[in-house]
């Protein structure tokens, strides 16, 4: 018969110990290589971007969601108001789940977003990230932002893959209870705020909440520079993105998916430019402002802007002689929608319900 070899004992079990050890190396390995692959930036991002991201948590794979890279939603405020972090997560509640998120700020703004815990939860799942504005641009005024917005290099080497940012600001609130989503209005390359424009210039400039397609953009920026202390950044890229053959823009109530100095009813977000126009000059004095605010309640939080700015005391509001909302109407140009039975007397028209299909620019 056939001896079968067996080895002693001792050595089965230097064996056994032995690939217990390399497994534990095996681990020991993978444990330390991984999270530095995860908190790794791409090579080619100028080091002054990679100083200025913030460091993203560990955390379990699963948790994070299916994120869509070209889809942003884009808020830059240097100013630590209070509302910043409630806005920034109404906002994720009614945008599509896939979107995420940036805030662009000083370091005041950034540490008084971050300190939220909610915020916190969105910016370890990988969905929020919030940035300290780098070098070497500043956001000290409106017009730091207007050439941050219009400086190539942001495009380039903060939002390389991003093909769609939803701008939004302190002044700007989507409504829950929109029945569009943001993501039907992707095959626009400008949708913003409509405000009523003089000698007959209908296309809608505000870019407070607005969604813009990035490609667009950057094809501006590619053959024009805007002229520091000239206009604002979402005025100069509507006029430019409107005279580019194929572009799709937003004229009249084709294309709006806010509304500045008009207000129509049920529309999908309201933009509030000042806090003189909302207190006692027009809306907010009448039945139309009741309705919108039944429709879009979650527009009170941004409303009274003296609370954050001090601008205005609400004693002097309070004392202060309240016109008809005829005068004030016709004295700042605010135009409301009223009662459907004086809709057709009186010329006025409701925004097409639902979104309107796309029209090509025509040239």
């Amino acid at each position: 018969m056939m001896k079968v070899f067996k080895l002693p004992r001792y050595t089965a079990t230097i064996t056994k110990q032995l690939g217990l050890l390399f497994g534990i190396f095996l681990i020991s390995i993978w444990w330390v290589i991984v999270p530095l692959g995860q908190h790794s930036i791409p090579p080619g991002f100028p080091l002054h971007v990679q100083d200025a991201w913030t460091k993203i948590s560990d955390v379990p794979r699963e948790v994070v969601g299916p994120f869509n890279a070209s889809k942003l939603a884009l808020m830059v405020e240097s100013r630590p108001l209070p509302r910043l972090a409630p806005l920034i997560l109404h906002t994720m509640a009614v945008v599509p789940p896939d979107w995420r998120f940036l805030f662009i700020g000083s370091s005041k703004s950034v540490y008084s977003v971050g300190k939220s815990k909610a915020i916190q939860f969105h910016k370890n799942s990988g969905k929020l990230e919030l940035m300290k504005v780098p070098e070497p641009w500043k956001l000290e005024s409106p017009e730091d932002e207007s050439r941050l917005l219009t400086d190539a290099r942001l495009y380039e080497e903060v939002l390389p893959d991003v093909e769609w940012i939803l701008k939004f600001g302190h002044d700007g609130i989507l409504c829950a209870n929109s029945a569009v989503s943001l993501d039907e209005w992707l095959s626009w390359s400008w949708a913003g705020a409509l405000r009523r424009k003089a000698h007959g210039d209908r296309l809608s400039d505000t870019g407070g909440l607005s969604l813009r397609r990035a490609s667009a953009v950057r094809r501006i920026l590619s053959f024009q520079r805007r002229r520091n202390n000239s206009e604002p950044e979402d005025v100069w890229f509507r006029k430019r993105i409107a005279a580019l053959p194929g572009e799709k823009v937003a004229s009249n109530f084709h294309g709006i998916i806010s509304a500045d100095h008009v207000f129509p009813r049920e529309l999908m977000g309201y933009h509030v430019t000042a806090w003189n126009t909302w207190p006692d000059r027009g809306a907010r004095t009448n039945r139309n402002m009741k309705q919108i605010l039944e429709y879009c309640p979650e527009l009170s939080m941004i409303l009274d802007m003296s609370l954050d700015e001090g601008d205005i005391p609400a004693t002097a509001v309070r004392e202060r002689k309240k016109p008809s909302v005829e005068a004030k109407t016709k004295h700042d140009g605010i135009y409301v929608v009223k009662d459907d039975d004086k809709v057709k007397s009186k010329g006025l028209i409701y925004p097409p319900q639902p979104a309107p299909l796309p029209l090509l620019h025509s040239e």
